[in-house]
């Protein structure tokens, strides 16, 4: 029975000790058109040392720039694959990677990011990989406000005006997987969503803004953190 146990006891040792997560985390969940976000992987590989590679499967239409390799060696491959190869891990059992993602096709929607880190125990005798949990990613047109050229009595109408008689302005703080308390907005004025047919909630301040009312909620917003919000027409 003692062996037994011991083996047991072994066993649940050596999982403890080679526990590797890897946690990736988007700066932001939608972005506009031609937009950028960072993504940061969080590594914690304890009792985890020697060969290892983190493979991201980077969407069509997007590039990436690397901000932190982690001390790894970067590779980008033709099929859109960033990759980060170590022959010896960091000392430290918890590290992170991080890179820009930019968008720079035509298509919108929604994409997914996708990842594993691949690693070896056991005196570089056993491979193990680890599967990173996919991300949802939405990227949305940039909207452009079009120019009127309506007249009046006394000359062309000011943007304020060409607004109010054209529906207004808003500013879209996000897109998100499920609907958000509405006290992470702060006091931004008529925060208010629409769900979109694939079940995403975007998130607006502002239901008929002047111009000049919307990039004073657009200032207001970015320094409340929601750093891709952008003004749209409605």
């Amino acid at each position: 029975m003692k062996p037994f146990c011991l083996y047991i006891l072994c066993f649940f040792f050596s999982i403890s000790l080679h526990a590797v997560q890897v946690n990736r985390v988007l700066s932001q969940s939608s972005v506009p058109s031609s937009g950028e976000l960072l993504v940061t992987l969080n590594i914690s590989k304890a009792g985890v040392s020697g060969i290892a590679k983190l493979k991201e499967e980077i969407p069509s239409g997007f590039r990436t720039k690397v901000v932190s390799s982690g001390g790894g060696k970067v590779l980008m491959n033709r099929n859109g694959e960033l990759k980060i190869i170590w022959l010896t891990l960091p000392t430290k059992d918890r590290f992170s990677v991080s890179y820009k993602l930019i968008h720079q096709g035509k298509n919108t929607g929604d994409f997914y990011l996708k990842g594993t880190f691949t690693y070896v125990v056991k005196d570089a005798t056993e491979k193990q990989e680890y599967s990173i949990k996919g991300s949802l990613l939405s990227v949305v047109p940039e909207q452009q406000t079009k120019s009127y050229t309506k007249k009046k009595k006394d000359g062309p109408l000011e943007a304020e005006e060409l607004a109010t008689n054209n529906g207004g302005f808003a500013v879209q703080l996000g897109v998100y997987s499920s609907e958000k308390s509405k006290s992470i907005f702060g006091d931004l004025p008529e925060v208010h969503f629409k769900k979109t047919p694939s079940r995403l909630f975007k998130y607006y301040s502002g239901k008929s803004l002047t111009k000049k009312q919307a990039e004073k909620v657009l200032e207001k917003a970015k320094a409340k953190g929601f750093s891709t919000a952008f003004i749209v027409k409605v």
